[in-house]
Order: structure tokens, then C-alpha cells, then sequence
């Protein structure tokens, strides 16, 4: 649950979610390793594409 303060509870180091050469924050921690595709076979066909163009290799 997120706080009034923006904070969500979570016990992560405030310093992993910032970039040590800008100190801005990340857009993630780590790469997003589940993709929801919400659709038939067109729609999941269009988002293996976009991964391949991307070069996206990694996700199973």
C-alpha cells in the first residue's frame, strides 16, 4: 500500500531504485519479466512482434 508520502512499504533500499551516475530515479529496478497481453492470437502475435523488434530475447 502506498502512503501518503508516496512511499509503498517495501523493504527495498531507496538507493537500488537510482541511477548512480545521474541520481535520478530508474524507470525499474530491474527489467519487467512478465508481460500481460490482454487479447486473442492477433494481439499476442502483435507483441512477440514489437519484443522482436525491441530485440527483447529474455522473456519465456
Amino acid at each position: 500500500m502506498i502512503g501518503e508520502d508516496g512511499a509503498d512499504g517495501g523493504d527495498a533500499a531507496p538507493e537500488a531504485a537510482l541511477d548512480p551516475a545521474t541520481g535520478r530515479p530508474r524507470r525499474f529496478a530491474y527489467p519487467p519479466n512478465l508481460y500481460v497481453v490482454d487479447g486473442g492470437a492477433p494481439q499476442v502475435a502483435a507483441a512477440a512482434e514489437v519484443l522482436d523488434d525491441l530485440g527483447i530475447t529474455d522473456v519465456a
